[in-house]
């Protein structure tokens, strides 16, 4: 019954990426099944494809994901 979709291990920020999310697991903010699924402090949380891109789309406009471009220094040439 936990057989839906497989994932590699992922481990970012203290977040892992679930391998198996459970059938029963339905997305964070609407009523459609997770697609992906992570977890944190033991606390998963699923969501479905619209909204996992809806949030990627997010992180990558702040200024969190700005300031982690400017630590990184990622236009550098060596």
């Amino acid at each position: 019954m936990i057989d839906r979709v497989g994932h590699a291990a992922d481990d970012n920020a203290g977040f892992n990426v679930v391998r198996v999310v459970p059938r029963y697991m339905k997305c964070h903010y609407c009523d459609r099944d997770a697609d992906i699924a992570v977890e944190k402090d033991g606390i998963k949380v699923g969501v479905c494809k619209e909204h996992f891109r809806e949030q990627m789309e997010d992180l990558a406009d702040s200024e969190w994901l700005q300031g982690i471009d400017e630590d990184l220094d990622i236009d550098r040439t060596e």
